[in-house]
């Protein structure tokens, strides 16, 4: 993942730098949308990550490099204690991330963000929708371009990609009625039989037992011992 310095805040009341900001590692942040993402691709080509400019100016390198996905956003980020505002930021998308917003209309809702530990076992970003500001009412969207490039210091990145590997499906448990209990000692399935299914049922499992038992006990001649026709 790309490496963003931790910079000091601007204070109350300045004029703020759009700069990309990644979920925090520790603790949350709430976030106002004032846009959806936008998406691109991310190479790692062993020490440091690379934006794709797009498949055709990559050539071959584009299928050497682990790649994943990363989405930006024009967002506010409510800063507490003595700031008490929202600051503007070029908001980094994971892909975790993306497949819990995908599906909203993004644009002034309010999202609280975190990091949680994976089914991996590697940290995911996740996030929850905590309010909705009537869209009239925030900012309007800006540029994020600028902010992205200055990160991987370079204007040759090609925009508005999709994930190369579908997204998660993501679904909840059935809450319904079990399935019948089963008696002790009865056979499973059987409930749901006639008395003469089940019959039936056991006749045939008595057939293969006694089968097998037969076989078991004349077992079929060795090879060498069978006489060959000449």
């Amino acid at each position: 993942m790309a490496k963003y310095k931790v910079r000091p805040e601007f204070a109350p009341g300045a004029t703020i730098i759009v700069e990309v900001y990644p979920v925090p590692r520790e603790g949350t942040v709430d976030v106002t949308f004032l846009s959806t993402f936008r998406g691109i691709m991310q190479h790692w080509d062993g020490k440091k990550p690379r934006a794709c400019p797009g498949e055709q100016e990559c050539g071959k390198e584009h299928f050497k490099w682990q790649t994943c996905w990363k989405g930006f956003a024009s967002a506010e980020r409510w800063r507490p204690g003595q700031y008490q505002d929202w600051a503007p930021i070029a908001l980094e998308v994971t892909e975790s991330l993306r497949e819990v917003l995908k599906g909203h209309e993004l644009r002034g809702t309010v999202w609280r963000l975190s990091r949680r530990l994976g089914r991996s076992g590697k940290s995911e970003c996740w996030g929850e929708q905590i309010a909705e500001v009537d869209p009239d009412l925030v900012p309007l969207p800006f540029d994020i371009e600028p902010a992205v490039c200055k990160v991987y210091k370079t204007t040759r990145i090609e925009w508005d990609a999709e994930p190369s590997i579908p997204a998660k499906v993501l679904l909840v448990a059935s809450r319904r009625a079990g399935p019948p209990a089963t008696a002790p000692g009865a056979t499973p399935g059987l409930a749901a039989m006639t008395e003469q299914e089940q019959e039936a049922d056991r006749e045939r499992s008595r057939k293969i037992l006694e089968e097998h038992k037969r076989r078991r006990a004349n077992p079929p001649a060795p090879i060498d011992s069978i006489a060959r026709i000449t």
